[in-house]
């Protein structure tokens, strides 16, 4: 009879010890962290009347290419005279 009643103390006590540590852990959920999320405000006008479209550039005229100038030419340079011979040794 004293082993019985020591065996249903023991689980008893294990149960207790079980629902008082345990089971608050058991059911607790993990936080969840929110993001923020980013949102564009648009007003129904923004999108319902776009801007007009830029208008196409106009195209730029030719250009005329131009005439060449004659250029003077350089005058022929004249020969140096040869340089003297070097004096006897």
């Amino acid at each position: 009879m004293r082993k019985g009643l020591a065996l249903s103390a023991a689980f008893h006590g294990a149960i207790v010890l079980f629902a008082w540590f345990g089971l608050p852990n058991l059911m607790r959920q993990d936080r969840v962290i929110d993001e923020p999320v980013v949102v564009d405000v648009v007003t129904l006008s923004q999108v319902a009347n776009p801007p007009a479209p830029a208008p196409a550039p106009t195209p730029e005229p030719p250009v005329k290419p131009v005439a060449p100038t004659p250029v003077a030419q350089a005058p022929a340079p004249t020969p140096a005279p040869p340089p003297p011979p070097p004096p006897p040794p």
